[in-house]
């Protein structure tokens, strides 16, 4: 199973896919004998969802829109959940001398049943064993977030023979604090059973901010893979004429 973030650029005017963040992995999969599904999380598109659906169904590759195969149960889970986080202890919280027990109440408040998607991945993994999926490896993105710990844990509880394959797809900033695990929380935190690095350069910087040396591994720069594709670029990086590094946001918005 691969689990992969979906923008309109993915949708190929072709009928093709274009994977952003593993591009290429499900067709070197395949070559490799495996037969490859995957989950889409779409976001940031113009068309509207029932349309990315619609194409997603019309392809001759395999996709899976998880809300086909949830229960009622699952949301009155999801909805149970988010009701807890209302109900977390009441305590003060301080920063250094700065009471910021306010804002924490106030941002709790705001997300508290703004999650049920991701809530409902927990129940993901049973639903799919339910529908005669045999699942082997999940491959996903790798950035520490609530969903992909959500995820790990339903296919630790339900599917718990599964490997799990976690892609550190892009750059890393200090103060994207949720893509680093502290060596604390690595004891007890839901973590991949194999973390991919892109490159050694990033591998580095996740061990040394706490992710168990013996689960992150370097691998490739998947992502840019396009840019060695580029004939201008290409030429210019041989003749060693020029060197850039340009961060971009992450989100059009």
């Amino acid at each position: 199973f691969l689990h992969t973030y979906v923008d309109e650029d993915c949708f190929g005017a072709d009928g093709v896919f274009h994977d952003r963040y593993f591009p290429g992995l499900r067709e070197w999969l395949e070559k490799k004998g495996y037969s490859v599904t995957t989950v889409p999380v779409i976001f940031n598109i113009k068309r509207s969802y029932s349309s990315a659906w619609k194409w997603f169904r019309k392809s001759e590759k395999k996709f899976i829109n998880p809300y086909r195969y949830y229960r009622i149960s699952d949301y009155l889970f999801a909805i149970k959940e988010s009701w807890r986080q209302l109900r977390i202890p009441d305590i003060s919280i301080m920063l250094d001398c700065m009471d910021v027990t306010n804002l924490f109440k106030e941002e709790q408040k705001y997300r508290a049943f703004g999650d049920i998607g991701t809530l409902l991945y927990y129940r993901l993994p049973k639903r799919l064993s339910g529908a005669g999926f045999r699942i082997d490896i999940v491959i996903a993105e790798y950035e520490n977030m609530i969903n992909g710990k959500l995820l790990i844990l339903g296919f630790r509880n339900y599917l718990p023979s599964v490997k799990i394959v976690g892609f550190q797809h892009g750059a890393l900033y200090p103060f994207l604090l949720c893509n680093f695990v502290t060596q604390g929380e690595a004891e007890f935190a839901p973590l991949p059973d194999r973390v991919v690095c892109n490159g050694e350069f990033f591998r580095e910087i996740l061990v040394r901010e706490g992710l168990p040396e013996n689960l992150a591994v370097a691998g490739p720069a998947l992502r840019y893979a396009y840019l060695w594709d580029s004939g201008i670029g290409n030429a210019l990086w041989k003749e060693k004429i020029i060197d850039i590094f340009v961060p971009l946001p992450m989100m059009v918005s």
